[in-house]
């Protein structure tokens, strides 16, 4: 189906796509300057010593796990609402995920409840949204209760805590590059760390299990997670304009903001003081028994929206699997029944922020 409001839209101009030609006309595709450019680049707004470019923030995560030495049984914590790749990251290293509920307050894991879990190998903390998780309970995590954490960074690049990037607090930050990211590669990820071994251990792992230079040498099980020269070279010329593509992302969320805030039946996203939101799409949460009918009216006036995220306790792939869970995820549940995601890119415009509200008021003022 094709909207005349998307939920999304890749933010593309002509400097990408000169970038990308011109690695197109070398002989290097893979492995080159673009790559190693883009790292740099990135390494460098994040305030960190590494950067490795990945194939996808999924694999960023599943070799963050086996980087950590995260194997067969041992515990990862991660949060009942977020994306299911979280989720196959910790099955795919053969670990035994524990699933917690979010806090009402940030949408973001109950770190307190993290601290129970002496004995888990890591946690997957994710920011929510671009919704940035207290750095000072991160840095609790891993100083006070000794679980390494990997900041799942994927939609929020760009993010702030009190002024602390996401992605840079814990022992390793992931972001992904899918088209509805901050910035796009098309598929692609990044993994940052300050530990220069870690850094090493992972760009093995993403290279066959080899080191550089040793092209038949292979050390360790590894597999294939590079990110090609022409996705390097489109994310460095993305990265370039980062705060451009940041403060349209927060015009579209503040023109939001001001037409909502009066509507009844309608709660907007967490407002905290110290965040800087990435605002990698604009939630908004609506009674559950009107959120259904709600997104096929709007689709009906060709608006994209999306129901994020279902939880993932309740996905059917959850039963066939080995897991544990702390207790039941009762505030994921709620916030995943209520949930809708409306359109939010750069390019979108005053007039098209207004039509969606307009669509939201009507649909609602018919149901009282």
């Amino acid at each position: 189906m094709t909207f005349r409001i998307p939920l999304s839209r890749p933010s593309l101009n002509a400097s990408d796509r000169r970038a990308v030609a011109r690695v197109l006309k070398t002989n290097t595709l893979s492995g080159g300057p673009a790559l190693a450019e883009f790292e740099g680049a990135f390494a460098q707004y994040h305030g960190v010593e590494q950067a490795v470019g990945l194939a996808s923030g999924t694999q960023g995560l599943i070799l963050a796990l086996r980087a950590l030495g995260v194997g067969h049984g041992d515990q990862v914590l991660i949060p009942s609402f977020t994306f299911v790749a979280v989720i196959n990251a910790v099955w795919a290293v053969g670990a035994v995920p524990v699933v917690l509920d979010v806090e009402p307050r940030t949408w973001n894991m109950d770190m307190r409840a993290a601290s129970r879990y002496q004995d888990a190998k890591a946690a997957i903390v994710v920011h929510n949204f671009g919704m940035s998780i207290d750095p000072l309970e991160i840095d609790r995590l891993q100083d006070q209760h000794g679980i390494p954490v990997i900041e799942d960074a994927c939609e929020a690049l760009g993010s702030r805590y009190a002024g602390h990037l996401a992605g840079t607090r814990g022992r390793c930050g992931v972001f992904g590059f899918y088209p509805n990211k901050p910035i796009t590669t098309g598929e692609g990820g990044m993994l940052i760390t300050g530990d220069p071994e870690l850094a090493d251990k992972i760009r093995v792992l993403a290279n066959q299990g080899r080191k550089a230079g040793q092209w038949l040498d292979h050390e360790e099980p590894g597999t294939n997670a590079r990110l090609s020269e022409m996705q390097a070279a489109l994310g460095a010329s993305q990265l370039a304009r980062i705060e451009q593509l940041l403060a349209r992302r927060q015009r579209v969320a503040e023109w939001y903001g001001k037409v909502l805030v009066d509507v009844g039946a309608v709660t907007l996203a967490p407002q905290i003081s110290e965040q800087a939101h990435a605002w990698f799409t604009y939630p908004i949460l609506v009674d559950k028994d009107l959120r259904d009918r709600l997104q096929v009216e709007l689709a009906a006036k060709g608006i994209q929206t999306g129901r994020y995220f279902p939880p993932i306790h309740l996905q059917p792939v959850f039963k066939t699997q080995a897991t544990r869970m702390d207790q039941q995820p009762i505030n994921s549940e709620q916030l995943a029944h209520s949930c809708l995601c409306l359109p939010l890119f750069p390019e979108l415009r005053r007039r098209e922020v207004q039509d969606v509200v307009a669509v939201i008021r009507s649909f609602l003022s018919h149901c009282r």
